[in-house]
């Protein structure tokens, strides 16, 4: 999974952090579906050449977090 992500943003510089801590059992499939759908919309309204993070981290409750940070203007409320 982390090493299809990147080649379908070449043109960005993917950052990917990973808590490797606990394992988790999620459908792979969907899973994949989702990551690839909020990188590719990062990387859509980002500028050219820059950085897309890509974050997974447990939280104290035990939930996984995913969040993706770009370097686009953002959407204003």
């Amino acid at each position: 999974m982390a090493g299809l992500i990147p080649q379908l943003v070449p043109s960005h510089e993917l950052i990917i952090t990973m808590d490797e801590s606990r394992m988790v059992s999620i459908g792979k499939l969907r899973m994949e579906q989702v990551l690839i759908k909020i990188v590719c919309n990062a990387a859509k309204y980002s500028p050219g050449a820059k950085q897309i993070l890509l974050d997974a981290r447990f939280m104290e409750n035990g939930d996984l977090l995913f969040s993706v940070t770009d370097q686009r203007i953002g959407i204003s409320e």
